[in-house]
């Protein structure tokens, strides 16, 4: 049987069956591919219903051509069938076909889907939680505001604790000699996700997930750049210590903080996706002679935050609190460390 695709006269396939007593045999000739993809999947699952085989054989001897996206349909067809307790088989599968196959993986079709099912509250719900969050940002908003006019009035008050020079050194490093490499760096990464993805997305027709996957791999990439400039900035911040530096600084201290990101990345759960992060981190105390006495502390930290919004930016939020809660605890300990190791 030849079929035409509507869109693409010019693809072409054939399909032919033998039945021997619960076996049957499907011989594929042609092309497959996204283009007539719905066209051969629906002839072959009908053929499967109306012959109601116990074994199924598909032989590939005849096929000229196949993309990821027909090996995909095959290979769910394949599944289909396990369900029904129906032994699927492929056969005569040249190399390049192999290679195809090859990059499919089972088990995606048995995953989670990203885009987690919605459920509509009733309208007081809705009230309630938009109010819980705009006072949540207003208390945000005004405790912001209170310890910046606190550091302020500190300041003005103590004006030996400003260290101009570090704030100027800082504004330089970070903005105007960081900014053009930062912006290059990331324009590359982008482009080369964006197009490496665009290639696989395309023969399955989801080009338009692109921007979204862009999104959540540049987060993920800068994670451990980002979660060390943060928690650079809030000991800095804190007023606990004399002075912290950067690992780009070649002053000598006697206490210096190592760590490593283990997790960074988005989990799908059923009540919706979560965003967690994992870091070790080792204090050691330089002065000490002995390298099984220089560590102070070593200790891993763990953080899960439920994302509000099922996005890219509700990703970055949920994971923008997380960190800020480890960063406070982690500096926390530092201190203690530092205070009791000194003493």
């Amino acid at each position: 049987m030849i079929a035409d695709n509507e869109q693409d006269l010019s693809e072409r396939y054939e399909i032919s069956y033998e039945k021997k007593n619960t076996n049957l045999l499907i011989n594929l000739t042609g092309e497959f591919g996204l283009k007539n993809l719905k066209l051969f999947t629906n002839e072959i699952k009908k053929s499967i219903r109306n012959q109601n085989p116990d074994t199924i054989t598909i032989d590939f001897s005849g096929i000229s051509y196949i993309d990821s996206a027909a090996a995909l349909a095959i290979i769910q067809i394949q599944k289909d069938a396990a369900g029904k307790k129906i032994n699927c088989f492929l056969i005569n599968l040249n190399d390049e076909t192999k290679g195809i196959f090859s990059v499919i993986h089972g088990q995606a079709l048995d995953q989670v889907p990203f885009k987690t099912k919605k459920f509509k509250d009733n309208f007081l719900i809705q009230i309630g939680q938009a109010s819980l969050d705009i006072a949540s940002d207003i208390v945000n908003f005004v405790t912001f505001v209170g310890e910046l006019l606190s550091a302020i009035v500190y300041t003005i008050f103590h004006p030996k604790s400003l260290r101009v020079k570090d704030i100027l050194f800082y504004m330089q490093r970070a903005g105007v000699d960081g900014l053009p490499i930062v912006g290059l760096i990331s324009l590359l990464i982008g482009l080369i996700i964006a197009f490496m993805s665009f290639l696989q997305f395309r023969q399955i027709g989801a080009n338009i997930y692109v921007p979204s996957l862009v999104s959540f791999a540049m987060i993920k990439e800068l994670g451990p750049i980002v979660t060390a400039d943060t928690l650079l900035r809030d000991m800095q911040a804190s007023g606990l210590f004399r002075a912290v530096f950067s690992r780009y600084t070649v002053e000598e201290t006697r206490f210096l903080l190592q760590g490593g990101i283990n997790d960074f990345f988005l989990r799908i759960r059923e009540n919706g996706k979560v965003a967690v992060i994992s870091m070790e981190i080792t204090l050691k105390d330089s002065r000490r002679q002995e390298a099984t006495k220089r560590i102070v502390f070593q200790k891993k930290y763990s953080r899960e935050e439920l994302l509000t919004d099922q996005s890219p930016h509700g990703y970055y939020q949920a994971m923008s609190k997380a960190l800020k809660n480890l960063s406070q605890q982690i500096t926390t300990d530092v201190y203690e460390a530092i205070k009791t190791s000194a003493n």
